[in-house]
């Protein structure tokens, strides 16, 4: 089973994973073909980590830290929704 075996409309990941870590997730997700590859993702973090934006890999993602704020969680979530309906 991969990434793209799935139709997801949006991915919630934590930065830290034990197993496979948030931006080899998203590498991963990014650049195997299929109906996620522009999937908007929300990446939760217990600190701002340093990221090169400009990296394709982060295009559709927002970063979360926590503890999370529910009102910038809720404004993620419908922004990743508004994206994901004019993809």
């Amino acid at each position: 089973t991969t990434i793209q075996s799935y139709i997801i409309n949006l991915d919630f990941s934590d930065l830290k994973m034990p197993n496979l870590p948030g931006q080899k997730f998203l590498e991963h997700m990014r650049n195997e073909k299929g109906p996620n590859q522009e999937v908007p993702v929300i990446i939760l973090s217990g600190f701002r980590p340093l990221l090169d934006y400009h990296d394709p890999i982060w295009r559709n993602t927002f970063i979360l830290e926590k503890p999370v704020n529910l009102k910038k969680m809720n404004f993620y979530i419908k922004c990743a929704v508004t994206m994901k309906k004019s993809a």
